[in-house]
C-alpha cells in the first residue's frame, strides 16, 4: 500500500476501519487557503498541521517535500523564578512562572539565545541564598523572558524556545 498515492491509501483504510475509534480518527481533508486554515487552528490554540500532497507516496524513514509541517507557536512573557545549571545530561535551564505566579514550565538557555552572557550575568545578580547544594537556584524577581511555545494559554509550556529576555521595570 505504501506505493499508492495518499488518497488511495486513505480510501483503502476507510473500507476496513470506521472513521473514529478508541485511539484513532481518520482525518478529513481541509478546504481553504493555508493562511485561513492556520488562522482557524491558532484560534483554537492547536499546534499546527501536517500538509500532505494528495498524490504523495509513503517513503519509509525519509522526509520529502510532499509532507510539510506547519507549527504554530504562541509568544508570551514569563517571570524567571529559578535557574538550573547545566549537567552532563541536561542543558542550563530557567524555571518560569506565568503572570498569576503559577509554574509555567522550563526553558533552556541554548546556543542561539540572544546576549547569553549578559543573561547569565543578570541571573547571577539575582541569586537568593542557596538552601541546598544541588537543584534549582531561586532568583529574586526582576528577570523576564520571551518564549515561543506550543499549547494552549494556561497550560505547561511545550517545546519552548527562549527568544529574548529583559529586566523588569
Amino acid at each position: 500500500m505504501r506505493h499508492l498515492p495518499l488518497l488511495e491509501r486513505e480510501a483503502a483504510l476507510r473500507e476496513v476501519l470506521p472513521a473514529r475509534g478508541p485511539a484513532w480518527c481518520l482525518a478529513e481533508p481541509l478546504d481553504g487557503s493555508l493562511d485561513r486554515i492556520l488562522e482557524v487552528l491558532a484560534e483554537h490554540e492547536l499546534e499546527g498541521l501536517i500538509a500532505k500532497r494528495v498524490d504523495s507516496r509513503w517513503y519509509d524513514g525519509r522526509r520529502t517535500r510532499d509532507w510539510r509541517k506547519h507549527k504554530l507557536r504562541r509568544r508570551s512573557e514569563y517571570l524567571v523564578a529559578a535557574w538550573l545549571p547545566a549537567t552532563d545530561r541536561q542543558p542550563e535551564t530557567l524555571l518560569v512562572r506565568d503572570g498569576a505566579g503559577g509554574l509555567a514550565g522550563q526553558v533552556t538557555i541554548g546556543p542561539g539565545v540572544p546576549e547569553a552572557s549578559e543573561l547569565r550575568n543578570a541571573i547571577a545578580e539575582r541569586f537568593e541564598a542557596p538552601t541546598r547544594r544541588k537543584g534549582p537556584r531561586r532568583l529574586r524577581p526582576g528577570l523576564v523572558v520571551t518564549v515561543d511555545a506550543h499549547g494552549p494559554v494556561g497550560q505547561p509550556l511545550r517545546d519552548p524556545i527562549l527568544r529574548a529576555w529583559r529586566t523588569a521595570q
